[in-house]
């Protein structure tokens, strides 16, 4: 009687343990992230990261991050190893139209950055008549991809010393990247106008057409909402 006794304890535990573990992968989402600095960083410091920890305390839905090269996490998710991706990818968003995204939680501005003993450049059509390089692996439209062609540096830190040698006409870059770099290397041979975005992204969170996604999803949007109004509530 005893050892049944201790089998139905046994057994129960093991089917509690068994559905605790079922509610938090219910409650859990992959996501592969594009590695931004200061956005998205493996270390858990980002701006993004912050906000998805603020949403975890709101809604209880853990992100299992993985922070990969840009071009990696893309592949990674189209290849169904994850349920997410951030930030939201325009080279998916024509592919993956059925795919579920959260509401728009930044909006990422890219701009054309030149060299000051040039005129400063407000628009896409602008760029067409010139030489332009970007930085290898960051996300662009086909638009802007077809103006940049080969001219690709590895880092953000290399298109701004191809601009200042004179080695291209313009680069595209996003802020706050660009901004903090002029400001923190005291670069001031090279310029934008900040209030001439040449496009503007909303950057979201790309899930899986689940079911199980969709219902996180709803939950994720109310605390994002949430979390804006405060932060609003706090500005005013």
């Amino acid at each position: 009687m005893t050892c049944f006794i201790h089998l139905c304890i046994l057994l129960t535990f093991i089917f509690t343990a068994s559905l605790n573990t079922a509610r938090a992968e219910e409650n859990t989402l992959n996501v592969a992230a594009f590695k931004i600095a200061n956005v998205l960083e493996p270390d858990g410091t980002g701006t993004y990261d912050k906000l998805l920890a603020e949403v975890t305390q709101k809604t209880g839905i853990t992100f299992n991050i993985q922070v990969l090269p840009i071009a990696r996490a893309r592949e990674s998710y189209a290849q169904g190893r994850f349920d997410c991706l951030i930030p939201l990818d325009t080279v998916f968003e024509a592919r993956h139209q059925d795919h579920l995204t959260s509401v728009p939680f930044y909006e990422a501005n890219l701009y054309a950055i030149t060299r000051k003993s040039d005129k400063l450049v407000q628009s896409i059509q602008e760029l067409q008549s010139m030489t332009v390089a970007g930085e290898l692996g960051v996300p662009y439209t086909p638009e802007i991809d077809a103006l940049i062609k080969t001219n690709k540096n590895p880092t953000l830190a290399g298109a701004v010393r191809m601009l200042r040698a004179s080695r291209v006409d313009a680069i595209v870059a996003y802020t706050p990247d660009i901004q903090e770099m002029i400001e923190h290397d005291h670069i001031t041979d090279i310029h934008f106008d900040p209030n001439s975005p040449i496009a503007t992204y909303h950057d979201a969170l790309t899930c899986r057409p689940t079911d199980t996604n969709l219902e996180l999803l709803n939950k994720i949007n109310h605390a994002l909402l949430e979390i804006f109004i405060a932060q609003e509530q706090l500005q005013n």
